[in-house]
């Protein structure tokens, strides 16, 4: 602990001292000393100073006496000081509250308090101790043992996780350190901010060090930088400040550390990636060089496999967020099967589709001749599709879209794994007339998805002998929404909806009406009080109602089905309702409540299912998040990548053909490149999701061509694909 200041004593109060001293030493109480030094008045309250009674522990609880009125606090003090010398603990940690207790206005109430504290650790009660010691820095900041307590409480809050109150002493030691001792401080800053995952602070209080230290330390001050960067700093950690600091120190060696971090992990992409931003942002520094060797030898070690697999996806404009999540499942997967496979058999080489394609040449081209690859996952848009389709041909070399079916009219060695609204509609569909679901409303949102899953479910009801008796298209206003499901009920009570009778009904009708009503004698007439026990939440309406419909079709995103789904029970429509993908996230249960306990939806992708739960656990391991639709799709486009590469030259797309067990849903890939798909059925539970079954869309749909999606689209017509804040 830090030396703390000496109070000065009078020659008066240190003879006074002795004597309590002696008195402590041969153990005859206050009386005694009061013998030896005439005029010392004795202490009374404390614990061990009255005869007879042994000295024992106190806490801030206990009632102690007030000292007699005529001593001050400096006598009350001295008594504590000689028991604190004397090593009795127990009775100083008491006189010294009585102190506080009784002269709250005392001069010495910060000797007291840090050594009330320091009696108190010795004593084994640290909680205690920190108690007084926070008081004293709260009500005694000037005192002279301040800087001791700082130094106690430090270690204590680093230990107990309490990195806030650290960083508050640090930084209160801050602004009254003098000029030449800030440089030591604000390392000790830095790391609380490190250790509290603030990287940018820290790194921001590691420059400002450097104006506090000597020209000769200063060049030690930049390598301790340095050195924070390349050990302390995590990959997200760089990636987010490579924008926050476009200085070269440190900004030059936050990208080089990027660079150097996939280069030893061997992922050729990155490393270009970041190498060329390197490359343009500082291209005089010595690193530059560094970084054109770095990517010649990626590139090289992944033609000397024996395999490889290209990758064209939007990696960093607007289709970023989609592009990012399918790269991450195209790398899960790709692990697994290094991990499976001879060293040297299989290489990984992405490019972004957002960079500008090389001179006179398109990137798929520019793929082809560079990586030479077996296979191709991408691009992800149905027009780009399109367009690559006819290049894919021509090279003999597979193409798979992860993220949209295959187009119609494409020929050529294309496999889309994509599920398009119009297959979802039509499991839907398939889905409910299998559970003798005959006639459904359909409550959908008013955006291009909605319109065609809504289109695609008619149709294929109608196909198999059902009916939609209404449909409605919703916006984000609840009002809206309230008045499109208020649009159904009325409809319906024009069709087989009904008003359920109940025992109000009755009360109110005369007994000429109620024979009318019935034609039967009153006592056997039949009253229905409430409707049936609801199958997505409790009656809630205002006015009991049955519907003549047997189910809803509630598609779309979960943010939407949670606005919209409580309308249902409001309005008494208790029936069994089926949506889509998009309802597949955990947040759909949390905010959704009752409203959508018990429903189902289709999906292709479910992590509970038996082909998805180790795909999951490792996605997980390694990103540390859930893996959702487009990382699933990622995963399944690079194993049937893999499926095509590992073989003779010219053989890649027969192998592609066949059936498939894939996390988004076991499927067959046909010989023309078609793709039969069947999707989950997922059972909505008050806590977690459930696997419900399973439907089949073989053979695909046809209806009305997809329309066209608008430039910067969300590349899946699913409501899945739709960000919202809360991610």
């Amino acid at each position: 602990m830090t030396p703390v200041p000496t109070p000065l004593r009078p020659a008066s109060r240190l003879a006074r001292a002795a004597a309590l001293l002696l008195a402590a030493w041969v153990g005859a109480g206050a009386g005694w000393a009061q013998a030896q030094a005439p005029g010392l008045p004795a202490i009374t309250g404390l614990p061990g100073t009255a005869p007879g009674v042994p000295a024992g522990e106190v806490s801030p609880g206990d009632d102690l006496r007030a000292p007699d009125e005529a001593l001050t606090d400096t006598a009350v003090l001295e008594e504590a000081e000689v028991r604190y010398n004397a090593g009795d603990l127990k009775g100083a940690a008491a006189a010294y509250k009585q102190l506080l207790a009784a002269f709250p206005d005392s001069s010495e109430q910060g000797l007291a308090l840090y050594r009330l504290g320091d009696a108190l650790v010795r004593l084994g009660r640290p909680d205690e101790a920190r108690l007084y010691w926070e008081r004293l820095l709260a009500t005694v900041p000037d005192s002279p043992y301040t800087t001791a307590v700082e130094d106690a409480l430090l270690p204590i809050y680093r230990r107990e996780g309490e990195l806030d109150k650290a960083l508050d002493i640090l930084l209160a030691r801050l602004g009254r350190a003098p000029e030449q001792a800030k440089g030591a401080l604000l390392v000790d800053v830095a790391q609380v901010h490190l250790d509290l995952g603030e990287p940018e602070k820290a790194l921001r209080d590691l420059l400002r060090r450097q104006r506090y230290l000597p020209p000769e330390q200063r060049s030690e001050g930049i390598t301790y930088l340095k050195e924070v960067i390349d050990t302390q700093l995590s990959e997200a950690d760089l990636k987010e400040l490579a924008d926050r600091f476009p200085e070269a120190i440190p900004g030059a060696w936050i990208l080089e550390r990027l660079v150097r971090l996939y280069a030893g992990r061997g992922e050729a992409y990155l490393t270009e990636r970041w190498g060329d931003r390197y490359l343009a942002t500082y291209p005089g520094r010595p690193f530059a060089d560094d970084v054109r060797n770095l990517v010649k030898t990626q590139k090289k070690v992944m033609l000397d496999e024996r395999h490889r697999v290209g990758v064209l996806l939007h990696l960093s404009g607007p289709l970023a967020e989609y592009g990012q999540r399918v790269l991450k499942g195209i790398q899960a997967a790709y692990r697994m099967e290094r991990g499976r496979l001879p060293e040297g058999e299989l290489a990984l080489w992405v490019r972004d589709l957002d960079r500008p394609a090389p001179l006179l040449t398109t990137h798929f081209a520019s793929l082809v001749r560079e990586a030479e690859p077996d296979a191709v996952i991408g691009p992800m848009l149905s027009g780009e599709v399109r367009d690559t389709a006819r290049q894919a041909e021509r090279a003999e070399v597979p193409l798979i879209a992860p993220l949209v079916p295959r187009p119609q009219g494409v020929e050529g060695p294309v496999v889309g794994l994509g599920v398009s609204p119009a297959m979802e509609g039509v499991a839907a569909a398939r889905y409910g007339m299998a559970q003798g679901l005959h006639r459904f409303v359909v409550v959908a949102p008013d955006e291009p998805y909605g319109r065609s899953v809504a289109a695609a479910f008619r149709r294929e009801l109608e196909r198999l002998g059902g009916e939609v008796q209404t449909t409605v298209f919703f916006g984000e206003d609840e009002e809206d929404i309230r008045g499109r499901i208020q649009r159904v009920v009325d409809e319906d009570l024009k069709v087989d909806g009904v008003r359920a009778v109940t025992v109000d009904d009755i009360a109110r009708m005369s007994e000429v009406e109620r024979e009318l009503a019935g034609q039967v004698p009153e006592d056997e007439i039949t009253i229905t009080a409430e409707p049936e026990p609801p199958l997505q939440g409790p009656p809630i309406g205002p006015h009991p109602y049955m519907p003549g419909f047997d189910g809803v079709f509630l598609p779309g995103s979960w943010d939407r089905i949670v606005v919209a789904a409580p309308h249902l029970p409001f309005f008494d429509i208790n029936v069994p309702v089926i949506g889509t993908s998009g309802w597949n996230d955990p947040r759909l249960i949390t905010a959704g409540g009752p409203a959508v306990t018990g429903a189902r939806f289709v999906s292709p992708y479910f992590r509970g299912a038996r082909n998805a739960r180790d795909f999951a656990k490792a996605y997980r391991e390694t990103y540390g998040e859930a893996p959702d639709l487009f990382a699933a799709l990622g995963f399944d486009a690079m194993e049937l990548a893999v499926r095509a590469a590992l073989g003779p030259k010219g053989e890649a797309w027969q192998r592609l053909a066949g059936p498939y067990a894939g996390v988004t849903g076991t499927m067959t890939v046909a010989p023309d490149g078609a793709v039969e798909r069947t999707l989950n059925v997922v059972r909505v539970g008050s806590r977690h999701f459930s696997l419900a079954g399973a439907v089949s869309l073989a053979p695909e749909p046809t209806g009305e061509p997809e329309p066209a999606p608008a430039p910067g689209a969300v590349p899946l017509g699913m409501g899945a694909a739709r960000p919202v804040a809360a991610r």
